[in-house]
């Protein structure tokens, strides 16, 4: 298989460099190659720190290397196939006092290959970036609701809490990511008609380590992760398609900012929701902001309610070796 490793010959000598070789690459899958992230040069390091799921790290020998430490390698790939779902059996395990085979030794390489497809292509994610959907859960954490008219805009804040920024790597690359559902109830007057238009065409919003997008294809993504965020400014995530407070198309324009574009008379609005994401000042919490923007000179008369999800994979284990990562505490900061 082409990729990172090729495949030893069998009469070719299984050296301690082949060891290093997979026993660097599983580490950095994992566990973590990057454990003094830098937030600050996050952007310039992408390929590197989207790597990295947080678990323990296979301990490196310090004299021969044995059957032990190979199926210490073993055991994390076999990890591997079960939260990414490649196409793999699982490697059997090297017997005690017996040297690894290049059979297995290639099995390893190529788990390893195919986990690490499309790396390079920033539009594609790596294999390692996924959960196999047999180990995703989506859980409801919580409802945000704005019952009280408003009149141009109205925003909040989520704070999604961890105890490091490494945490927050690990959630991402490990495949997870925020979700929401937004819905109306009790509407009334063509300034709420706008933010119904919007609102009922949404699928489910997800933020994850590819971008912050609707499932369906609505409303258009900056194609931003976590890795563009930092703690001075906010940065513009999402743009929903503009709302209709009468009849007719509301348009793609205007998505540049907090402004929008009108368009061609009253069957046209610029009412949108945006939403942009930020790091906390201690680096530790990502911060997401929706903004509900109406331009139709009246009062906004009726209830939002955003309801709040985490999608995560829950927690496989092979020999006492967990595949696990923090799931962060949400704080609303600033309700609707």
């Amino acid at each position: 298989m082409n990729g990172l490793f090729n495949s030893l010959q069998s009469n070719e000598e299984i050296t301690s460099q082949d060891f290093l070789d997979v026993y660097n690459y599983t580490n950095k899958i994992f566990s973590d190659g990057e454990l003094f992230a830098d937030p600050e040069i996050a952007l310039q390091t992408k390929s590197s720190y989207r790597l990295g799921w947080g678990n323990n790290k296979i301990i490196l020998p310090n004299k021969l290397i044995t059957a032990y430490d190979w199926n210490q390698v073993i055991t994390r790939c076999n990890l591997i196939i079960n939260h990414t779902g490649i196409d793999f059996n699982f490697i059997n395990r090297v017997p005690r006092k017996t040297q690894i085979s290049h059979q297995k030794l290639t099995q390893i390489q190529n788990i390893l290959n195919a986990v690490t497809e499309n790396v390079s292509n920033i539009n594609v994610l790596p294999r390692y970036n996924y959960i196999k959907p047999s180990h995703l859960t989506i859980d409801y954490v919580r409802n945000i609701i704005r019952s009280d008219t408003w009149y141009d805009e109205i925003d909040t804040i989520i704070q999604y809490e961890q105890s490091h920024y490494n945490d927050i790597r690990y959630f991402f690359n490990s495949g997870a990511s925020y979700q929401y559902i937004l819905s109306t109830a009790n509407t009334s007057g063509y300034g709420m008609a706008a933010i119904v238009d919007i609102i009922q065409d949404l699928g489910t919003l997800v933020f994850d380590i590819k971008n912050f997008r609707c499932t369906n294809g609505t409303g258009i993504t900056t194609n931003k992760n976590y890795l563009d965020l930092n703690k001075n400014n906010w940065t513009l995530l999402w743009t929903s398609n503009a709302g209709n407070a009468t009849s007719g198309y509301g348009g793609y324009g205007g998505y540049g900012g907090y402004g929008g574009y009108g368009g061609y008379g009253g069957s046209y609005s610029s009412s949108r929701i945006k939403v942009y994401g930020m790091l906390s000042s201690l680096y530790e919490s990502v911060l997401i902001k929706f903004v509900y923007l109406s331009t139709e000179s009246t009062i906004v008369q009726g209830i939002i309610e955003m309801d709040l999800f985490l999608g995560y994979k829950t927690d496989t284990s092979r020999y006492g070796i967990v595949d696990h990562q923090t799931l962060p505490n949400i704080n609303i900061i600033n309700t609707l």
